[in-house]
């Protein structure tokens, strides 16, 4: 997945670095999972979302802020057999 940090403006007030997916990004100082989620266009029923190692629940995705240097993976599994 490529970052979509510079196609965003959310650079323009104060920010912080974390880890999506394995490359530092910048991300707004009270961004939720939910705005990580969707500043990355990865929204998608079966999502699963893992933050500092350990998996969110979807119901804590709106609630859940990022703090600087954590860590956020963004996991899209395949089905099929």
């Amino acid at each position: 997945m490529s970052s979509k940090t510079e196609h965003s403006d959310l650079t323009d007030g104060m920010t912080i670095q974390v880890t999506v997916n394995g490359f530092p990004e910048q991300v707004p100082v009270d961004a939720t999972i939910a705005a990580i989620i969707e500043q990355f266009e990865a929204g998608d029923s079966h999502l699963i979302v893992e933050h500092n190692g350990r998996l969110l629940r979807p119901d804590r995705w709106s609630h859940t802020c990022v703090k600087p240097n954590d860590t956020v993976e963004l996991i899209h599994p395949c089905f099929g057999g």
